[in-house]
């Protein structure tokens, strides 16, 4: 995450209006600023990634929350008064101009992203149980959260991944009860005392938790988020013990889309 986007900007001769729909380089340079600039997700800033030329709903989400958090008016396109604005507030962000966020947000940044990845890669390898709330991976997540044989395991596989992104960037995590590593409702109650929740949905990032919560008000399921919500109010995810249908006794790793209604969310 060396090169800084707005040097690549300045480098061009002039930055030519784009908007919804079009794919290119400048939309690519587009995502790099975006995440630059605090707006997207910190993995569009990451040089070693692919990044999208496409110009989608996504990135309009985004271009409409710097315009309005800078009291521009909401477009579909990007003018040349826009890229400006975009690179004026990425330096700001940065003002040693290397191309790297500094201290806790840079820390942020990458165990958010690690998160997502390690989660990813456990979709991937397709964990089933072999038997209700067992099965030899099963296993070593609820151990993993101190939690007996065939108990449900959801919050637990969010600590594993958690835990192992902070293992990985070589960071420690956050120190929680034994408690809130096994239920949701004591995961939420430890958030809301440690100033960890999320409060507006609008700033729910790809990395952290979504905890569901059913209509009495009681908290059931979690999982993580690995995109932003969308203009619908869904977002993606990759949940423990759960299933195709979206249950919170499943059998297994899935990437799901929930709805952000009744949800509460946690940044680890």
């Amino acid at each position: 995450m060396g090169t800084n986007p707005v040097e690549l900007y300045r480098e061009q001769p002039g930055a030519p209006e784009i908007s919804v729909g079009d794919m290119n380089w400048h939309v690519k340079l587009l995502r790099r600023m975006l995440s630059y600039a605090g707006i997207a997700p910190p993995d569009w800033m990451d040089f070693s990634l692919p990044v999208s030329d496409h110009f989608d709903n996504e990135v309009l989400s985004y271009l409409n929350k710097f315009q309005h958090d800078r009291g521009l008016p909401a477009s579909c396109c990007v003018s040349p008064i826009i890229w400006d604005a975009l690179a004026i507030a990425g330096e700001a962000a940065h003002p040693g101009g290397n191309g790297e966020v500094a201290g806790p947000v840079a820390s942020r940044r990458r165990i958010a992203g690690r998160i997502v990845e390690v989660a990813k890669a456990a979709e991937a390898r397709n964990i089933r149980e072999h038997g209700h709330n067992r099965g030899a991976t099963v296993r070593m997540i609820q151990n993993h959260a101190g939690l007996g044989a065939g108990q449900p395991w959801c919050v637990a596989f969010c600590w594993a991944v958690v835990d192992l992104a902070y293992f990985l960037e070589q960071e420690f995590p956050p120190v929680v009860s034994k408690g809130a590593k096994a239920s949701c409702t004591a995961l939420v109650n430890w958030a809301s005392q440690h100033g960890c929740l999320v409060e507006r949905c609008s700033e729910v990032a790809p990395g952290d938790l979504i905890v569901l919560k059913r209509d009495d008000g009681k908290y059931f399921h979690i999982g993580i988020c690995v995109s932003t919500p969308d203009t619908t109010g869904r977002i993606n995810t990759i949940e423990g013990n759960t299933n195709v249908a979206g249950s919170a006794e499943g059998d297994g790793i899935y990437d799901k889309q929930r709805s952000v209604e009744r949800c509460t969310f946690v940044r680890l």
